[in-house]
This record gives C-alpha cells, structure tokens and sequence, in this order.
C-alpha cells in the first residue's frame, strides 16, 4: 500500500500502523527463526533475558513457553495481514468516498456553466457585440458561489459535519480585499481582523493550507471574536508568486476536521484549478471594464 495514501487518511498514526504490520508480518517471525537457528542471535536473545532479569523465568518455563513461540511465528503474521486488510479496506472506503464528492461536486460545476452557455447560444445572432456575449458567458462571481457550495457539501459530507461554513476573499496589491463569497449572512471577522492576526492571514503568508483546531496554543481573530468555532482551515489559490483568493472554512463541531490534513489539502487542491479560472476572468473583465 502507497504512504502516500495512508498519510494522507490517518496521518502520523497510519504510517506507524503500517510500520506495526509490516514488524508482524516481516520482522518478528524472521527474527524468531533467527532466534532458534543462529548462535549469534541466541546469545544476543539470552544476554538480553539476563538484563531484563527474566532468565530464569524462560529457563524454568520453556516447556510452554517455546511452543508459543513457535506457533506465533504462524499467527502473528496473521494477526498483521488482518490488520493490513482492515487498513487497507478502510482507506479504499475513504478514497471512494472523496472521489466520489469530488465528481459530483464538479458535476454540478460544469453543469452550471453548461446552462449558462446553452441560454446564450439559444439567444446567439449575428447582431450581437462580442463583448456582450462574452459578459453573458463569463460570470466569475457567479461561478465562483456555486464552486463553494459544492465545496462545502465536499467538506461537509467528508466530516459528517453540517456546522461548517465557507467564505472566499479576493486578494489584490498583496493584502485580502474583500468578501466575494460568504456561506454566512454576514462575515465572523472583518477583513481588516483577516488582515491581521488569523489562520487566513498565516496562510497567506506562507502561501500554503493552514489548520486551526480548537486546543492549539495559539489563538486567532476567528476564534476569539467567535468562540463557537472550533476549526478553520484556509487555503490560498496562488497563480506564480501571488496569492488571487483565499479560501476560508470554519466548523463549530465538537472534534473539527476530524481527518488527517492531507485529505483536506487533497479535497482543496483539486477544487484550486476552478477557483484559479474564475480568478483569471474576474481580471480579465475587470481590465476589460466589465467587472461583474
């Protein structure tokens, strides 16, 4: 099984799983037979009895113990490619699950520009000005709302979790400009407390993903202006060097994100590529004067 997956549906904890199976199914029954074949490792196994002071308990016992230990050379490893299954089960169940949100989620993306497009081309005629169908056709804003609600039904069915709340804010002369999509009615920080002390403002700094989860040492706008929210990750779309949006997502849930990182980062690297394009239009139209 790739790390790379494990890492990226139990972080830390998954990749010493998998260190345990690969010791049960590998390591320990190899290392026993050692243990009864090779004098070197026979030595190294009794003076380690002696330091454990259990010498004497081996020497005394050995009629039970040493058809244990032969037998678990047989069972151990099964105990470890039964772990391995459950493990590998599990992230295949959690893989489908993404994939899946994903796909309906860009589905319902392009089925947005889908209808856009086909409204103009039943209404197309000659007469029409250029720059006219290309306003029809080119709605950044719009397109970038339903990108968020897609997003959030991803994160929300991802974590079981229906608290959370996704706001993107357009990013211009190195600094966060302004609300272009909130799932809220109204914003829990200004941008101006965005622009100070928050995971937005880290992330924009580090032009990366940044986690906060309730119970870390450190505290931010978010958290303190509303301490209801236990979660908040933010994630920068970045063309070259510069940061065009930053996307914000908040939970209230009891245990926030409940997933390794890398699946969040996974889920949001494959929705960068839609934000990144509306991002490009919104530009275009404003250098065109047709800011929408």
């Amino acid at each position: 099984m790739r790390l790379e997956k494990i890492n990226r549906y139990y972080g830390a904890w998954g990749i010493v799983l998998q260190i345990l199976i690969y010791i049960l199914i590998t390591i320990y029954p190899n290392y026993l037979l050692f243990s009864y074949s090779a004098s070197g490792v026979m030595t190294f196994n009794k003076e380690l009895f002696v330091a454990l002071k259990m010498l004497d308990f081996v020497s005394q016992n050995k009629g039970w113990i040493n058809p244990i230990l032969i037998g678990s050379i047989f069972y151990v490893p099964v105990v470890g490619f039964i772990l391995n299954g459950k493990l590998t089960k599990k992230i295949e169940l959690n893989e489908n699950k993404v994939i899946r949100e994903l796909i309906c989620a860009f589905d319902s993306i392009v089925g947005s520009k889908k209808k856009r497009f086909n409204k103009c081309l039943q209404e197309i005629n000659p007469e029409r000005n250029l720059g006219e169908v290309f306003k029809e056709i080119t709605k950044p804003i719009q397109q970038i709302t339903v990108i968020s609600e897609n997003l959030k039904k991803v994160f929300e069915n991802i974590c079981d979790d229906k608290t959370m709340k996704v706001s993107v804010v357009l990013c211009e002369s190195g600094s966060m400009n302004r609300y272009i999509y909130m799932s809220d009615d109204e914003a829990s920080i200004t941008i101006d407390e965005l622009n100070q002390k928050s995971v937005a403002k880290e992330s924009f700094k580090a032009k990366q993903m940044k986690i906060y989860r309730k119970g870390s040492k450190k505290t931010f706008n978010y958290v303190e202006k509303n301490p209801k929210i236990t979660g908040v990750i933010s994630f920068p779309i970045i063309c070259g060097k510069s940061v065009y949006l930053m996307i914000n997502i908040t939970s209230k849930s009891l245990h926030p994100f409940k997933h390794s990182d890398q699946i969040f980062e996974y889920a949001l690297d494959n929705f960068s590529c839609r934000y990144l394009l509306e991002s490009y239009l919104l530009k275009i139209r404003k250098e065109l004067g047709h800011e929408e």
